[in-house]
């Protein structure tokens, strides 16, 4: 079990046997600015957001997902939407490179979760060692250009015109977005307030309540990592991780300023790894 945070008041709970190939610290001051990423209005004008959860590497259900909503037409990203992925999206599953590289090629917007963390750990430590573990050969694919891309990655995106952030696994209530814990952005399933002190776990069993459930705005969150909860809807926080790698769906939230927001999923072809208890 590991326990930091970088907010005053604040301590961040990895569950044992989690967490123990990632080294994540605070960003440097000199990095701050790519923490947070703000989309404009004029960025993002009328169309259509696209907020995909966990991919994990499930190249075939990311295509076959968004194809069904309408942001990719005859494998060509269309222009009426803007996909945001939250986190996670490598890793795990079978064509991680795959996902990376559609993402890199077609400017795809996304937040790093606690597997791009592992994956830029893992290939520093390759190029130091010459040697992976099993589950990560897929990074002997990788070159120094990926690298460079996941260590750009923010950690939050923001939507002003749509008061809406993604993050990968979420934020602490009533801390400013450039105050939040890196940790906590990448890692947080629940969080328990006691007084000015807030604990933050990661394992949902250790304590404290889903971190959904307390945040009250302003801004509305759409967030992943929690695929053992499915499919959250809260009234200001929506949790996008339906364990597609687990064999169980890939799902994407779906909003619009002139049709609003739905929620859309597709299965599984199969389970790429056991479900974690």
């Amino acid at each position: 079990m590991r326990i930091c945070g970088a907010v005053l008041g604040l301590l961040v709970v990895l569950g044992a046997g989690r967490g123990e190939d990632t080294t994540t610290s605070a960003p440097t001051t000199a990095s701050l600015s790519a923490v947070h990423r703000v989309l404009p209005k004029d960025v993002v004008g009328n169309r259509t957001l696209v907020i995909v959860g966990d991919i994990h590497g499930c190249y075939d259900e990311m295509m076959e997902l968004l194809h069904t909503t309408g942001a990719m037409v005859h494998g060509v990203p269309s222009p009426r939407h803007l996909i945001v992925l939250a986190g996670d999206f490598i890793n795990r599953g079978p064509k991680s490179k795959e996902v990376l590289d559609f993402v890199k090629a077609n400017g795809i917007v996304a937040v790093r979760g606690n597997h791009e963390e592992t994956i830029i750990d893992q290939y520093v430590k390759w190029k130091k060692t010459g040697t992976l573990k099993e589950k990560y050969q897929w990074i002997g694919q990788l070159k120094n250009k990926d690298l460079a891309f996941l260590q750009q990655l923010p950690y939050t995106v923001s939507v002003p015109s749509r008061n809406l952030v993604v993050v990968h696994a979420g934020l602490i209530p009533g801390v400013p977005l450039d105050r939040q814990d890196p940790l906590v952005m990448t890692t947080m399933r629940n969080l328990l307030v006691e007084g000015s002190n807030h604990t933050a776990f990661e394992d949902s069993k250790l304590g404290g309540v889903a971190w959904g459930k307390l945040w009250k705005g302003p801004q509305h969150v759409y967030f992943g990592h929690d695929a053992r909860r499915n499919l959250q809807l809260r009234a200001m926080a929506t949790g996008l991780d339906t364990g597609c790698v687990y064999g169980r769906n890939l799902t994407a939230a779906v909003t619009s300023p002139l049709t609003g927001s739905t929620i859309v999923s597709t299965p599984a072809l199969e389970a790429y790894v056991a479900e974690e208890e």
